[in-house]
């Protein structure tokens, strides 16, 4: 969870920066809206895409070995000692509580105060008319306007029925999951309040659109703006920067073809795609790829490897194939006791070739977990017997190369 955290924040900063760069101050509004949501979606989902099980990968003979897992105690906490692991997952389990019984709370007031008044259908929707003079908002298909504005001020029930109409606070809803999942992420509240000055720029475009008089229109918000946001939700008429609504009104439209800069996401999401292309621990049985190269038509003290497709007979140990090495070093490797006191755990990959003489030989570690672990799982594979019949191929024995993970957990 926290490598998410850690990934789906470094994404989302990354997108940030490119919104800043090439779209704020665009006149794209519904396209700014939309990408902002979909963006920041892309960016919590991309770490939890597993790619090396998507993208294609040069074939390679796999053999399933039985579960090679190195299990150890944790250690017992000495008193006094602190972990900052759980007070860390206490601390962010906390924070997310908190948002989210702030954000219920809010649709729990908004929905009550939209049953106190008179209610009337319109247009789909339903008004509810209070006699309180309120700042107007809309809520899903819902609308709460005062009595006076909805006598005297029809372009304010105007810009409220474009926000239902875009379905803006539905999108405002599904982004406070967002801020649930990442409340500690100040990027995450800079994004919310951007997606919520698009909506009104959009509702402030489609008003003007229908012929309404842009001076006309702005005065009313600075009468208007005096009135506090009281719902955090719902999609208010004054609540967002009037100097930036009114900025944006008087904009010139963004040219169409400035939108050929969005091109410039591709680098961005390559770059994503790549931070996040990692194979994943996965708690699955261990796997040796077998893999044999080319063989050299030169003289040499050792016979290269060749194709595995190739390959008549993969090695064998001890008379009962390949798995019998898996069973027989899970009966002599050790979770070493420092690592156990230090909380390590993963998998640790090694390389080795079985030689064509029987032996078990050029033991590498390809990805480790710690030095500890890592001599470990040396340790234990290079104390394999020559007990191994080599592969072979045409009739002739061939050194084969074994790649071998190990995962280590604690319980």
């Amino acid at each position: 969870m926290i490598a998410w955290l850690f990934k789906s924040g470094l994404l989302l900063a990354l997108f940030y920066l490119f919104y800043l760069l090439f779209m704020r101050k665009s006149t794209f509004f519904r396209f700014n809206r939309i990408a902002i949501f979909v963006g920041t979606a892309i960016c919590f989902i991309l770490p939890l895409i597993n790619f090396g099980s998507i993208l294609p990968t040069e074939a390679v003979l796999k053999i399933e070995l039985p579960t090679l897992i190195v299990g150890g105690e944790l250690p017992q906490e000495a008193p006094g000692a602190i972990n900052w692991r759980n007070i860390l997952l206490i601390i962010y389990i906390i924070g997310a509580t908190v948002v989210l019984a702030i954000t219920l709370l809010s649709v729990l007031k908004t929905l009550s105060i939209l049953r106190a008044g008179e209610r009337v259908d319109l247009e789909g929707c339903k008004l509810t008319i209070v006699d309180e003079q309120i700042p107007s908002f809309s809520f899903l298909r819902n609308i709460l306007i005062s009595r006076e504005d909805y006598e005297s001020n029809p372009v304010i029930l105007s810009h409220e029925l474009q926000h239902v109409k875009c379905h803006h606070s539905a999108e405002v809803l599904l982004f406070a999951i967002v801020t649930v999942a990442q409340w500690f992420n100040p990027l995450v509240w800079i994004l919310r309040t951007e997606l919520k000055m698009l909506h009104e720029y959009e509702a402030d475009e489609a008003v003007i659109n229908q012929g309404i008089d842009a001076t006309q229109y702005q005065l009313l918000l600075v009468k208007k703006a005096v009135g506090a946001q009281r719902f955090q939700l719902a999609n208010g008429f004054n609540h967002a920067k009037l100097k930036n609504r009114i900025t944006m009104m008087q904009s010139t439209k963004t040219n169409k073809f400035r939108r050929l800069l969005y091109l410039a996401c591709l680098p961005l999401m390559a770059l994503g795609l790549s931070f996040c292309n990692q194979q994943k621990e996965e708690l699955t049985d261990p796997v040796i790829e077998i893999e044999i190269s080319e063989e050299t038509k030169a003289p040499a003290p050792q016979v290269e490897p060749i194709p595995s497709n190739e390959a008549d007979e993969l090695p064998s140990f001890d008379g009962g194939g390949i798995n019998r090495f898996a069973e027989w070093v899970n009966t002599r490797l050790v979770y070493p006791e420092e690592a156990m006191k230090a909380g390590e755990r993963g998998r640790v990959l090694l390389t080795f070739t079985i030689t064509t003489d029987g032996k078990l030989t050029d033991v590498k570690v390809l990805r480790g977990v710690s030095p500890s672990l890592d001599a470990a799982a040396i340790s234990a594979v290079e104390a394999s017997p020559a007990n191994w019949t080599p592969g072979k191929k045409d009739g002739k024995e061939v050194p084969v190369t074994c790649y071998f993970p190990i995962l280590f957990q604690l319980r």
